[in-house]
């Protein structure tokens, strides 16, 4: 088999995800990006201390300026997490 048809028909089957397929990927992205506008929008509406609640928009900048301080800082604490669990088992 030659790699044109090998890759033609690996594209084929990316591109028939049905409708259920999308909406499971879609419908939970949407919903983690409202429940983040309602949260920004609540903050400036009802004046929350930033010291009681920081808005998103002040703090999601950081997860991509220090991406990977916190990745490095996720693996250690996961692999210290599972350690655990693995010597109290």
């Amino acid at each position: 088999m030659d790699k044109t048809t090998s890759t033609g028909h690996r594209e084929g089957r990316l591109r028939q995800m049905t409708a259920g397929q999308a909406a499971s990927v879609l419908l939970p992205a949407a919903l983690i990006l409202a429940l983040v506008a309602v949260w920004q929008m609540a903050d400036r509406l009802f004046g929350i201390p930033p010291y009681l609640l920081p808005p998103p928009s002040s703090f999601l900048p950081t997860f991509w300026t220090k991406a990977d301080l916190l990745w490095h800082h996720t693996w250690a604490t996961a692999f210290v997490t599972l350690s655990g669990f693995a010597i109290g088992t």
